[in-house]
């Protein structure tokens, strides 16, 4: 037997570096996405902080409410089980910082998968 999964894509008005109203507008896609009986809703690439941060990247300012927001994100997917949300995010490991996506669902991140194909733009800022 087949069985369906309804996908969304969501692109909220990404507000370059203000991490809080994204995260509020990725969380209110999520409780939207749900009432519509959404299995995954798919944000964009670096919608968590914007795409054209720049050097503020290497701020541990930025990186610190990345990490708040995507707490605030698992939260809200606990409250929301039958809904798995893919959002753009950059992750910092060590000295080196990576465009990725997370996979976030029932409470948790489950996984985060990097970019590989960076253009050469990309390169100033991201490890592929």
């Amino acid at each position: 037997m087949l069985d369906y999964i309804r996908i969304a894509c969501a692109v909220p008005a990404v507000r370059v570096g203000d991490t809080e109203q994204n995260t509020r507008d990725i969380c209110d896609f999520m409780e939207k996405a749900d009432a519509q009986d959404v299995d995954v809703v798919l944000f964009p690439e670096m919608a968590l902080t914007g795409y054209t941060c720049g050097d503020l990247l290497f701020q541990d300012a930025l990186w610190n409410a990345v990490k708040e927001g995507v707490g605030q994100i698992a939260h809200v997917s606990g409250q929301h089980p039958n809904l798995t949300a893919v959002v753009g995010l950059p992750v910092r490991i060590g000295h080196k910082l990576y465009n990725c996506a997370a996979v976030i669902a029932r409470g948790e991140v489950a996984g985060i998968v990097p970019k590989t194909h960076l253009t050469s733009a990309e390169t100033r800022w991201f490890t592929s």
